[in-house]
């Protein structure tokens, strides 16, 4: 019988791909403090809305010229799910109080969704979708 030494790897979900291509852009385009919910990397620090103490965290977070930058990754299953307009919220509004940047990152298909989802909660967001692998 032969056993393998190698762990196999295990398949990156939509979600992870999405945050690794994040990463690496960001990096190719010099931003500092890159910091995400991902491996080998500190995790992003939460966002919080003090009047309430609902906080959430960002997927991936950075700085560029002084600016920080909060990256919401969404795919079907996350879009879906029941907290994403409270996030986008909360994100939406720390971004705007901080003269910070909100975008939300998401894979092909989902543009028209979210776009409706924006304009049904009129919140303000930067649109980065997934290039295709």
């Amino acid at each position: 019988m032969i056993t393998s030494l190698f762990k196999p790897k295990r398949a990156k979900s939509t979600r992870e791909r999405i945050i690794g291509y994040v990463i690496q852009v960001l990096q190719e385009k010099e931003h500092e403090d890159i910091r995400a919910v991902f491996p080998d990397f500190e995790h992003p620090q939460r966002v919080v809305r003090e009047s309430t103490g609902e906080w959430y965290l960002p997927e991936v977070t950075a700085s560029k010229l002084g600016q920080f930058r909060i990256f919401a990754v969404e795919t079907p299953e996350t879009f879906r799910a029941d907290t994403t307009d409270l996030r986008w919220r909360l994100f939406s509004d720390f971004a705007r109080q901080n003269n910070a940047l909100f975008y939300i990152v998401f894979s092909a298909g989902l543009v028209l969704q979210i776009k409706e989802k924006l304009r049904g909660l009129q919140i303000d967001a930067r649109l980065w979708q997934e290039s295709a692998p």
